[in-house]
């Protein structure tokens, strides 16, 4: 089985970087999830809000401020 872990790392006006990590879930062990050994991938995603009309950035919607 898998397990995720997300994070933002980073947020501006209107943009905000998000690391997303993917784990391999451990056997029946002491071992937690988030260890090094278990990580199999991570990503970086950089999202930026554009309104799509002016093709100019627009800042976060306020779900973000949270």
């Amino acid at each position: 089985q898998l397990g995720f872990s997300h994070e933002i790392t980073h947020k501006g006006r209107s943009q905000l970087t998000l690391v997303q990590k993917a784990y391999r879930t451990p056997a029946a062990s002491s071992a937690t999830i988030e260890d090094e050994a278990n990580l199999l991938v991570t990503a970086t995603f950089h999202l930026v809000c554009v309104d799509t009309r002016t093709m100019k950035s627009t800042p976060l919607p306020a779900a973000f401020d949270a």
